[in-house]
């Protein structure tokens, strides 16, 4: 009918074009941030990592776990701070403990807005194990707070992870290699992540593109 569709993302397109057999057009329009929240803060930083999500597929961890076991036989310790919660949330738990990990990696549950925009401001970086994002609205939220992100080459994620503001696992790439490129990677600018992140998913950015996209409907 030559309606166009707003998505969040490059990805998302492909797919409902996929899905449906049809090519349409389009505008893309992220989701927004609440930069009142998820911003830099001036906190000590740690040299942990972080993961939060709610704990179902298609988000996939236990590769994670696995590469902090090998790396720790190598004498390599990356230490990992788990927020969130979901059907795999027990699971996550038992892995950690099956791969004596348990002196890495910490579980700290559920959290608020403003107690995950603290954590990303506090850790290294932050880790997205997924299978399939259409977008990442977590992976937005960290980018917003400066922290740079890990995470996989799927959906829209290299949409976001661009620009030296994080580290995609390669293709044949396993994730114990990916973390050793993180660790020996330059620093990250964190100001100029969290720049760039606000210009984009800020809601008064977000809202001068969607109206600007029903303006040209």
């Amino acid at each position: 009918m030559g309606i166009p569709v707003f998505a969040v993302s490059e990805a998302l397109v492909r797919d409902i074009e996929q899905f449906s057999g049809y090519r349409f057009p389009y505008r893309i329009v992220p989701n927004a941030v609440n930069r009142e929240i998820f911003h830099p803060v001036d906190v000590e930083r740690g040299d942990h990592l972080l993961m939060a999500a709610f704990w179902k597929a298609p988000k996939n961890p236990f590769p994670v776990f696995h590469a902090l076991s090998i790396l720790k036989e190598q004498g390599k310790i990356i230490r990992l701070r788990i927020a969130g919660f979901g059907p795999l949330w027990d699971q996550l738990r038992s892995q950690v403990q099956m791969l004596e990990l348990d002196d890495q990696v910490e579980f700290i549950g559920e959290l608020s807005g403003p107690e995950l925009a603290m954590e990303l401001n506090r850790a290294a970086a932050f880790i997205l194990p997924s299978e399939y994002e259409t977008f990442s609205v977590v992976c937005a939220e960290s980018l917003c707070c400066g922290c740079p992100v890990l995470s996989e080459p799927i959906g829209a994620l290299p949409e976001l992870v661009q620009g030296g503001n994080g580290l995609l696992r390669e293709e044949e790439e396993t994730w114990s290699s990916l973390l050793q490129r993180y660790l020996s990677h330059a620093p990250f600018d964190r100001q100029d992540i969290a720049k760039r992140a606000a210009s984009r998913f800020d809601y008064k950015s977000v809202g001068e593109l969607y109206y600007s996209a029903l303006e040209q409907v």
